[in-house]
């Protein structure tokens, strides 16, 4: 905008938040899948890794003030982070 007046318009990529339910749905199994996976002891190392994975997005776009950090803090079970 320039003085009041949008002058060009331009598409400009939103980072969007990561979520298991998320990855659940591409991946086409249900959160019990997801769970019963965890619990496999083989799977282990690869469920930690996308689970951290999902967490640090959502922590760090919420720092950096690209998500609502209230709704990320109740995701991420911190409580308000005001």
């Amino acid at each position: 905008m320039y003085r009041g007046k949008v002058t060009m318009m331009l598409a400009v990529p939103r980072l969007r938040a990561l979520t298991l339910a998320g990855l659940c749905v591409h991946l086409g199994i249900g959160r019990s899948t997801w769970r019963d996976y965890r619990a496999r002891p083989a799977f282990s190392p690869v469920i930690e890794w996308v689970e951290n994975t999902v967490w640090v997005n959502q922590f760090e776009g919420a720092a950096a003030g690209l998500f609502d950090r209230r709704i990320v803090a109740r995701m991420l079970g911190t409580g308000g982070m005001d």
